[in-house]
């Protein structure tokens, strides 16, 4: 179940990364028309896709690029000031102060609380598109401990990312939604191994949205940390679910 929540997550992404491509009228010189979703443009060549066909088109040959009103309202409404500049940036890197917020703790049926926690992180993003960047990420937690099980433990996840924007507009500022999927180190103190011993990690998922104001990041994630470990020779399942609030500064 847990998979396809993840799948449907991942696929619900790249839908709405799709509703990002302009729809734009473009306008030859020798006065040739072509309508459909632009997704990409340099200063030697722009593609547009009409239809189901693939155009390129000479940018020394394009007289005119409209943008449908709709979509132009629409983009509109994505940026934070209309009247600002746009910038693009065709790679991020961020680091970031964490704050995990208290989480739920899961083993052998049982459900506890878990205490708050910090951690460091650092991701790397490369842009495909204006509004579509993957990457990659990694977070150190600081210890915590959960209930009345003895110890401490915590998670250091690695996982790749897509994340998508609004258009950046001076003094770099936009909005965005993320997801994030990988693997994560779970380890403990000596007390912690008492209680539960040969733990291993497990998959890492999350999601959630924020917003970058003059390279200030500001983000809300729910994510959560799996692993296994063994009580008398038992095999257990761990997972450990929280929100998380975060500040970075974007490069």
């Amino acid at each position: 179940m847990k998979k396809i929540i993840v799948l449907v997550t991942v696929c619900f992404l790249f839908c709405l990364a799709s509703s990002f491509v302009s729809a734009e009228t473009i306008v030859l010189k020798d006065g040739t028309v072509y309508k459909g979703n632009v997704p990409h443009q340099d200063s030697q060549v722009v593609y547009v896709i009409q239809g189901t066909e693939l155009i390129k088109i000479k940018a020394e040959d394009i007289q005119e690029i409209k943008k449908d009103e709709e979509v132009k309202k629409k983009d509109e409404n994505l940026n934070f000031d209309d009247s600002a500049a746009t910038v693009i940036k065709n790679n991020e890197f961020i680091v970031k102060l964490i704050y995990d917020f208290n989480g739920k703790y899961q083993i052998r049926g049982s459900s506890q609380t878990s205490s708050a926690g910090l951690g460091i992180g650092a991701e790397f993003y490369h842009y495909i598109s204006d509004s579509v960047g993957i990457g990659c990420g990694a977070a150190i937690q600081n210890p915590r401990d959960v209930g009345n099980i003895a110890g401490k433990f915590y998670f250091l996840p690695m996982y790749a990312s897509i994340k998508l924007r609004s258009n950046p507009t001076e003094p770099y500022k936009y909005g965005y939604a993320i997801g994030q999927l990988g693997y994560n180190i779970f380890s403990a103190d000596s007390q912690y191994d008492d209680v539960l011993s040969d733990i291993k990690g497990g998959i890492y998922y999350a999601a959630g949205f924020g917003f970058v104001y003059d390279h200030v990041q500001f983000e809300i994630l729910w994510s959560v940390n799996q692993g296994k470990g063994k009580i008398s020779n038992l095999d257990i399942d761990v997972e450990y679910s929280k929100y998380t609030f975060s500040i970075g500064y974007v490069f």
